[in-house]
């Protein structure tokens, strides 16, 4: 497809609007590596702005450069839902693991720290033993990665040769299910909480096992509830299958929806309270019990306006105003 003249280019609006891309992408570059090469297209598409106004680009969760799979990029106000994405939504995915040497990173970038032992376990032991990570997890940071520590990140410090030692956080096993075992490869599958590394895992896996071990392949396979089926791959310049990809976050994401007429919509935006029950209740009767429709997503869901445009994410609290015990809808992240 022809590229966009800058000409055209420098006519098309400024679109702040949220905006979020499921991009694919490859071993071998950073996840930083493909907000570069995008840029130029997005800003051919939706306008670069200027100054405070200038269009903002970025990723949701990084991936390893020798990893794979799903890239969340937004755009504009999508970028508001970081939280959104790192706290609240599960990662899926497919790997292979060694258990034949240990290294610095945890993966197959890393120098060599130690060997294992020449007898390797047996696949049901090995499939027995990734049973007992399920559940609650308290997983250390690893050496290489992007937690900070005295406001620089660990690999910086790692880097310079200095390892620290940051204390274990809680994460969440979801799933984890042994899938083969070839020579000293393990591969395997595992649905966990956000900010779960899965080099460190695997580490885990392998120490718990007696041996070392580190991760050969990497692929984020799903995020939520999207998955790497519909990941966009970039090719420079092409415009038609950038603007494709473009989704706004209701699209991708499923949560309830609610609509609000012209006076509600402007309270909410606003930051004011909706009462949802009683007496005084701001909604309509048939709405009157929302609060029991969106109990399923968190007690959160997507708002809109009149005229269907998305307003932001809505979230009902169940503290009462005024001296009434009743729940209230107030905006979370305002999108608008």
């Amino acid at each position: 497809m022809a590229k966009a003249s800058n000409q055209e280019s420098h006519k098309l609006p400024f679109d702040n609007s949220p905006y979020i891309i499921p991009l694919y992408k490859p071993k071998g570059i950073s996840s930083f590596d493909c907000i570069r090469l995008l840029k130029k297209d997005i800003f051919t598409l939706l306008g670069k702005g200027k100054g405070r106004r200038k269009l903002k680009i970025g990723h949701f969760g990084t991936l390893d450069p020798f990893a794979e799979g799903l890239l969340l990029v937004g755009t504009g106000k999508a970028l508001k839902l970081m939280q959104l994405f790192q706290l609240e939504m599960t990662k899926t995915y497919k790997a292979l693991g060694s258990l034949k040497f240990s290294t610095d990173t945890g993966d197959c970038d890393g120098k060599i720290l130690k060997n294992s032992v020449d007898k390797f376990p047996s696949s049901s032991e090995i499939e027995n033993n990734m049973v007992g990570f399920r559940g609650d997890y308290l997983q250390s940071p690893p050496y290489f990665s992007a937690v900070k520590h005295e406001g620089r990140p660990l690999y910086e410090w790692a880097r310079e040769g200095v390892f620290i030692d940051k204390d274990p956080v809680k994460r969440h096993i979801y799933s984890i299910s042994f899938e083969g075992l070839v020579n000293d490869q393990v591969s395997f599958s595992a649905e966990v909480s956000s900010g779960t590394y899965i080099r460190g895992l695997w580490v885990d896996i392998a120490k718990s096992l007696g041996l070392e071990g580190h991760l050969v392949e990497l692929k984020r396979s799903k995020w939520g509830s999207v998955t790497l089926e519909y990941a966009y791959r970039h090719e420079l310049g092409d415009l038609q299958g950038l603007k494709d990809a473009l989704k706004r976050p209701h699209e991708l994401f499923a949560l309830p929806h609610l609509s609000l007429g012209k006076d509600l919509a402007k309270c909410f935006v606003q930051g004011q309270f909706i009462r949802l029950m009683g007496s005084n209740s701001q909604l309509p009767n048939e709405l009157k019990n929302l609060d029991k429709d969106w109990a399923v997503s968190g007690n959160k869901g997507w708002v809109f306006d009149a005229s269907n445009e998305l307003l932001g994410l809505g979230e009902i609290k169940k503290y009462g105003i005024k001296g009434e015990s009743g729940p209230i809808l107030k905006v979370s992240i305002s999108l608008n």
